[in-house]
């Protein structure tokens, strides 16, 4: 069996589980799926909360359900139910969907229900730093460079992606990543031709490409939305990760973006040798005035796997989640604005500890997850498909006629 076959009986054991079959969602579901013609279309089955999220696009429960080819459909109102409770799994608990930005007051706030779709798209290999950590092999980065897709050909994807956000009234975005993305031939581009059809337009790029005033310009010119950088903690820890001299560059990097009024994000990595930086790293960077700072455990695949041995226990990451929250509190009661990042599921668990969340399901569960089956999706290089770049099992490949 495949990685395909075995990814989608998954999925179909999934979909068993949460929508009877002999109800018309789950019959649904399978029209949809079989139906598809468009290669996003058949992609967007795989991610099924995702594809949830498109279906009960609308926060009016009574509203009508838009279905492919210009139909429409009238659920009943217990279907109506379940797509509304299914199609919100990255919500923590149900009542607090989406990602939680402004963690730090008497009760969390949720973000806007508002539906929306992404795509990483990594659009090269190549790459002008290397990071102990990267998911991609150094000797990929270092000559055995895997062929790119065309201009054409990410415009084309591009169209499809458009088409699908405007049909079922999803607002969309794309992460360009690699690698550095801005050393793809024509970076500049596609985030014009992406900005132009509507679609957000971010980088997770190097610093490396900030340093220049032309290249800042240009950024603006295409309307990038923000640039992530990464700094996984301060000089001495960031440098033995990324390499001598980095950690200025980032800082500089920085600098330049929120003197351009780019939206400057900031992702670090940590691991046991790096995390009791993060507290501090954080206080420099929101006072310095980035736009949000998230940070996420290391992944040991690529050449993170060198860090395998470098997890951390239960106690000793609870303890240090408990110190990055404080650290907000503080920050916050400074009357600093800013933005954070909760994409670990695990933060879930601390604010029901500290009483600001309390699950409203009836099983009386703390829930979490990242975005993998549920709104978005990776493009590597070459075309192929992932529900995440950390999770190498291909869902097909957009690069084929």
């Amino acid at each position: 069996m495949s990685h395909e076959e075995k990814y989608e009986k998954a999925l179909e054991q999934r979909i068993e589980k949460v929508i009877s079959k002999n109800s018309p969602v789950y019959d649904y579901l399978h029209k949809v799926k079989e139906g598809g013609k468009e290669i996003i279309q058949k992609v967007m089955f795989y991610s099924f909360v995702g594809l949830l999220n498109l279906i009960s696009y609308s926060n009016n429960p009574s509203a009508e359900v838009k279905k492919p080819r210009d139909e429409r459909a009238n659920f009943s109102e217990q279907e109506k139910e379940v797509l509304s409770k299914y199609s919100m799994w990255y919500s923590l608990v149900e009542g607090n969907a989406g990602r939680i930005s402004n963690i730090m007051s008497e009760k969390i706030t949720a973000k806007s229900e508002e539906k929306e779709f992404f795509i990483q798209w990594h659009l090269t290999d190549r790459c002008d730093l290397r990071c102990k950590h990267c998911y991609i092999p150094h000797t990929i980065k270092s000559g055995a460079l895997r062929p790119e897709l065309s201009t054409e050909k990410v415009k084309e994807i591009i169209d499809q992606y458009s088409t699908w956000l405007s049909e079922w009234r999803i607002r969309g975005e794309i992460n360009f990543s690699g690698g550095n993305p801005l050393m793809y031939e024509s970076f500049f581009d596609l985030a014009r031709y992406t900005s132009n059809k509507g679609i957000r337009v971010n980088v997770l790029g190097n610093p490396t490409s900030l340093l220049e005033k032309e290249t800042l310009l240009k950024l603006k010119e295409v309307k990038v939305s923000k640039y992530q950088v990464s700094i996984d903690g301060l000089e001495e820890n960031h440098e033995k990760i990324r390499g001598e001299g980095s950690y200025e560059i980032a800082m500089n990097g920085l600098e330049n973006l929120i003197h351009y009024h780019i939206d400057a994000v900031v992702s670090s990595t940590v691991i046991k040798e790096n995390y009791k930086d993060l507290p501090l790293l954080t206080e420099i960077l929101i006072r310095k005035g980035v736009f949000l700072h998230g940070f996420s455990r290391v992944i040991p695949t690529g050449e993170g796997a060198r860090y395998s041995q470098s997890f951390f226990t239960p106690q000793e990451y609870r303890s240090f989640m408990y110190e990055m929250h404080n650290t907000y509190v503080k920050l916050r009661k400074e009357g600093l604005k800013f933005n954070t990042s909760t994409k670990d599921p695990l933060w879930a668990l601390l604010f029901y500890e500290l009483g600001l969340i309390t699950p409203t399901n009836h099983h009386n569960l703390i829930c979490g997850g990242c975005s993998v089956g549920m709104n978005g999706l990776t493009i590597d290089v070459d075309g192929t498909v992932y529900s995440c770049r950390r999770l190498e099992i291909p869902l097909g490949n957009v690069g084929g006629e």
